[in-house]
C-alpha cells in the first residue's frame, strides 16, 4: 500500500498545478507544460551560452586581449548571475582589472569572490595589491596578515606575501616591521633578489648607509648584470658623495642599456659634481638625441656650459 501511495503522490505532483492566487489544486494543462519546457529549454540555452562566453574569454586573455575577456566575462555572469561557479569568474575578472591598473573596480570583484568563497587566497592578495596601490594601506595590511598566516616563509607564496607586507610597511613608515618580513624572506631564500634590493633601502631609511653599501656589494659581485641592483648601489654613492664609484655604476649600467636616456642625465649630474663639464654636457646631449625633450634639461645644460 506505501508503494502504490507514493506512485500515486508522484504522479499527482507530476500533473497538478498548485494556482498561487487561491491555492487551489488544479490539473496541468497544456500550456502549463509548454511554459515548463520553455524555461527548461531556455535554462540549457543559457548554460551553453555561459559555458561558450568563458571559452571565448579565455581564449582572449590567452591572446592578451584583456578588454574583450572582460566583456565576455561580464556577459558570462549576466546569463548566469547564480552559476555556483560565478566566484572564479569574479577573481578573473578582478586580475583583469588589476592588471588594467583600474584598481577599485577590481577591488569589487576580489570582493565578491571573498563574499562567496573567503579562502580565496589569489582574490585576496589580488585585492591586497589593489589597496596598496590606492593608499588603503591599513587595508593592504589586514589581508597580508591573513595570507602570511596561512603561509609560511618557506614556501613561494609566503615570501610574496611577506614581500607585499614589507612594501606597505615602507610605505607606511614602519621600517623595522619591513626589515622583519624581509629577513624572514632571506632565512627562506638567501638569494631572493627583490628583498635584499628593498632592505638595503630600508638601512638606509633608517640611518645604516653604509651597512645598506656592504648588501649592495654582495648583491653587484653576486649579479654584475643586475642593473637594478647597480642602479640602487649607484643612487646609494651618490648620496654617500662617493661620486667617482657613482661614476664608474653609471658607466657600467649604460654599456648594458646604451639607449636609455635617463641614465645618461644621472650620469650627468654626477659629472658635474666631479666638475666634468664637458664630458657632462655629452651625455645630456645624448640624452636629448635618445628622445628627452631639451627643456626638461635646460638648468643642467646651462650648468655644463659654465
Amino acid at each position: 500500500m506505501l508503494c502504490i501511495a507514493l506512485c500515486l503522490a508522484t504522479l499527482m505532483q507530476a500533473q497538478t498545478v498548485i494556482d498561487l492566487k487561491d491555492g487551489a489544486i488544479r490539473a496541468k494543462t497544456t500550456e502549463d507544460y509548454k511554459e515548463e519546457l520553455g524555461i527548461k529549454a531556455r535554462a540549457k540555452a543559457d548554460s551553453l551560452a555561459y559555458v561558450d562566453h568563458m571559452r571565448r574569454a579565455l581564449n582572449a586573455l590567452h591572446e592578451d586581449s584583456l578588454d574583450k575577456a572582460a566583456l565576455l566575462l561580464q556577459k558570462a555572469l549576466k546569463t548566469r548571475p547564480e552559476a555556483p561557479g560565478n566566484y572564479l569568474v569574479h577573481e578573473k575578472l578582478g586580475e583583469i582589472r588589476l592588471a588594467q591598473g583600474r584598481y577599485r573596480e577590481a577591488v569589487d570583484h576580489f570582493a565578491e569572490t571573498l563574499k562567496q568563497k573567503p579562502d580565496s587566497p589569489n582574490a585576496r592578495y589580488g585585492r591586497a595589491v589593489c589597496y596598496y596601490e590606492t593608499g588603503s594601506l591599513k587595508a593592504a595590511e589586514d589581508d597580508c596578515n591573513a595570507l602570511v598566516d596561512e603561509e609560511k616563509a618557506t614556501t613561494p607564496l609566503g615570501r610574496q606575501y611577506r614581500f607585499l607586507r614589507a612594501a606597505i610597511h615602507t610605505k607606511n613608515k614602519y621600517p623595522e616591521k619591513a626589515r622583519q618580513d624581509l629577513e624572514d624572506i632571506l632565512r627562506a631564500d638567501p638569494d631572493n633578489q627583490s628583498a635584499i634590493l628593498l632592505l638595503a633601502g630600508i638601512l638606509e631609511e633608517t640611518g645604516q648607509p653604509k651597512k645598506a653599501l656592504e648588501q649592495l656589494n654582495l648583491f653587484v659581485d653576486s649579479h654584475p648584470q643586475n642593473t637594478d641592483g647597480l642602479a640602487a648601489r649607484a643612487a646609494l654613492l651618490n648620496r654617500m658623495e662617493q661620486y667617482y664609484l657613482a661614476e664608474a655604476d653609471y658607466d657600467t649600467l649604460i654599456r648594458l642599456q646604451a639607449d636609455n636616456p635617463s641614465l645618461y642625465i644621472l650620469r650627468a649630474r654626477v659629472k658635474l659634481k666631479l666638475n666634468k663639464r664637458e664630458a657632462a654636457q655629452t651625455d645630456l646631449e645624448k640624452a636629448v638625441k635618445l628622445g628627452v625633450p631639451r627643456g626638461e634639461i635646460t638648468a643642467l645644460l646651462r650648468e655644463a656650459r659654465k
